[in-house]
């Protein structure tokens, strides 16, 4: 149920966004094909990215203060952001996201369960949906 929380709340935020805070924005990623999108977009990212700034960044951080919460939470949604370096808007947008998905790990960690597969599985998720959304509107 977590996922579905932090997919909905990173979906509004997303039209919020794009519809109100930066309506002509467009940068960024591109991709060739849907293939390519979905594989990269779906698949590659959200693994890598899931292992990178929420597992690697939040269990150092944790192995060295446990009671770090919030700063392991913080660099992990900064590192993230700063990754998606297409525009200051795409990295504001992407600090918020990676505070959700760095939440979502806490809390899954914290229930003793895979917070790795759970993260990657709502990232997957809000990805699809955005690769989704793109597809659609290319042929609108």
């Amino acid at each position: 149920m977590l996922i579905l929380y932090t997919v909905g709340i990173d979906v509004l935020i997303t039209l919020i966004f794009s519809l109100i805070l930066f309506p002509s924005h467009t940068a960024g990623p591109v991709h060739t094909s849907i293939i390519e999108g979905f594989f990269i977009a779906v698949l590659l990212s959200p693994f890598i990215e899931t292992l990178l700034f929420q597992h690697l960044v939040i269990k150092f951080i944790l192995n060295k203060k446990a009671t770090a919460t919030l700063v392991s939470c913080m660099v992990s949604a900064t590192l993230f952001a700063i990754s998606h370096y297409y525009s200051w808007q795409y990295i504001l947008k992407t600090f918020i996201s990676g505070l959700l998905f760095a939440s979502l790990y806490l809390a899954i960690r914290h229930k003793r369960q895979n917070p790795v597969i759970i993260v990657f599985i709502a990232h997957a998720i809000y990805n699809c949906i955005g690769l989704i959304v793109d597809i659609v509107s290319a042929y609108l």
